[in-house]
């Protein structure tokens, strides 16, 4: 018990590192590198679960004492940092990369441990909510770039993906931004920042408020200009929501 007490914790404690490995061209390497090398901490967890005598018992001393080392590290850093951006680095790493490890194990342990932190996470860390979500369906979302910001904003207003504000932004992107170097550097800087800045504003309780706010400042108005075939005032309009949310989201994270 005293070492997977010891050694679990560590998913979150020794791996914040990984927050800049949440692309799509690095997450996968990034989270099976995780995942070999807690495997044998979750075989031992799986074997301990197996042999108690009360397991669910055994489940939430786990959990809880999990969540109160992470914590313990969180009080001592958020004295000297952004605690709204440590916050968010925290609640990233445990939503992207440790409950997802935990269920990859796939073991009779693997949900009701990850059920059980996060539960005691989302108590400890009130301001936002984790969920608990597969490495697979993380990971698929890249492949089917569910991860960005306009398909982000459409979803959340209960717009398709091939509403007319998606479709006429992915053709604004194809056959203006793409033939430009300016806008090619653009989209690509855009790829490597938009999964990164949708995760941390999914991990916000009032995410579609945020949402909303995205879709009237920046999302509205560069409609109106590519339908006015204003193309080059739509990429600054597109330059300052990228800038604007990730001073806000992510800081200086993305240098």
């Amino acid at each position: 018990m005293y070492s997977i007490k010891e050694q679990l914790p560590k998913l979150v404690l020794e791996n914040m590192h990984l927050i800049k490995s949440f692309s799509s061209t690095t997450y996968k390497e990034s989270f099976e590198s995780l995942f070999k090398t807690y495997r044998p901490v979750l075989a031992h967890l799986e074997e301990l679960y197996l042999n108690a005598a009360d397991k669910e018992a055994f489940i939430n001393e786990i959990a809880g004492d999990f969540v109160a080392q992470v914590k313990q590290q969180y009080d001592e850093r958020a004295k000297k940092s952004n605690k709204e951006s440590l916050t968010l680095d925290y609640n990233m790493i445990m939503a992207s990369f440790a409950i997802p490890c935990i269920l990859e194990y796939r073991g009779e342990s693997t949900d009701a441990l990850a059920d059980a932190l996060v539960a005691e996470w989302n108590a400890s860390f009130t301001k936002y909510k984790i969920h608990k979500g597969k490495f697979a369906d993380i990971d698929g979302s890249f492949k089917r770039k569910l991860c960005f910001i306009t398909t982000a904003v459409c979803d959340s207003l209960g717009k398709a993906d091939d509403c007319y504000e998606l479709t006429l932004l992915r053709s604004f992107r194809d056959t203006y931004m793409m033939h430009t170097e300016t806008g090619d550097q653009l989209v690509k800087d855009y790829y490597r920042r938009a999964p990164v800045l949708v995760m941390r504003m999914n991990l916000i309780r009032d995410s579609r408020h945020v949402y909303d706010e995205i879709n009237e400042t920046y999302i509205k108005p560069c409609i109106s200009l590519i339908e006015e075939k204003r193309y080059e005032e739509c990429q600054d309009k597109y330059v300052e929501m990228v800038e604007s949310l990730t001073d806000r989201f992510i800081g200086g994270q993305h240098e």
